[in-house]
């Protein structure tokens, strides 16, 4: 005997249903089931994003415009930088419509990649970065975390 597909569909819509009520329910308990992690990963964000713009001012005076790269550190970048910085999201156009690849040229970007992101650090260099840099993390109680830095400066 096969179900009717009409009941399989009331099924799969009532499940999914649980399933995000479930989720809804839970969501304000995850801050005390891990109250530290919680804690530290914007503060690991916003040192690493305090490192990095140390390292773009090192290389030019100029705003920062376009922050790229692992997409929590290029997210944290835009919202640390103090600075007008948009998110250019998997180096992707279609992901960042607001990015024209050509504006690259004329306002550079800063790329965060983790270590272990190949295909981040691939793309980043595909894009003609001038300058490399490394940060090594280490915020209790998370794992320490290995980052690359890439930046390609405005053109003058």
């Amino acid at each position: 005997m096969k179900p009717s597909p009409v009941r399989l569909s009331r099924l799969a819509k009532g499940a999914a249903g649980v399933l995000y009520a479930g989720a809804l329910i839970a969501a304000p308990a995850i801050p005390a089931v891990l109250p530290k992690v919680a804690a530290v990963e914007p503060k690991r964000t916003a040192e690493v994003s305090r490192e990095a713009m140390r390292m773009w001012t090192e290389v030019t005076p100029l705003p920062l415009r376009i922050a790229a790269g692992s997409e929590i550190y290029a997210q944290g970048l835009a919202f640390y930088s103090g600075q007008d910085t948009s998110v250019f999201l998997n180096f992707d156009p279609r992901l960042s419509p607001w990015v024209a690849p050509a504006s690259l040229d004329v306002t550079g970007f800063l790329a965060v990649c983790e270590d272990a992101d190949e295909a981040c650090q691939k793309r980043a260099s595909e894009l003609g970065i001038t300058v490399q840099g490394h940060i090594l993390l280490a915020v209790k109680p998370l794992k320490p975390v290995s980052l690359r830095i890439f930046i390609r400066p405005p053109k003058a």
